[in-house]
């Protein structure tokens, strides 16, 4: 048996062994996130949680300052009030332009 080439075709598989695990290795760590990358994204997200948050607090704030149902209705009543009472005055003003109108028109005639 000719063991020098067996050697050979040996040598040859290993040789493209190596070089296919060698491929494999590069280009699973080409795409591979490492430690570093994992804690900055880790920082990122983070920071902008953080952001979120404060916004969540400032808009529950602005929240406690919102009218509620019974603000409404305080003011819905007040603005009956108002309609009622400027009801009243239209009333009035008519009268008064009425009374107004017949003094006009008794000076008129009996001058």
């Amino acid at each position: 048996m000719d063991y020098s080439a067996a050697k050979f075709w040996f040598d040859v598989v290993q040789t493209v062994l190596i070089a296919v695990i060698g491929l494999q290795n590069w280009f699973g760590k080409r795409h591979a996130a490492t430690e570093a990358d994992i804690k900055a994204l880790k920082t990122d997200i983070d920071s902008k949680l953080n952001a979120q948050a404060e916004r969540l607090t400032r808009v529950e704030q602005d929240l406690e300052h919102v009218p509620d149902k019974q603000d409404f209705i305080r003011v819905h009543e007040r603005l009956d009030k108002v309609s009622a009472d400027l009801a009243k005055l239209t009333g009035e003003t008519h009268s008064s332009k009425e009374l107004l109108q017949t003094i006009h028109r008794y000076l008129m005639d009996h001058k």
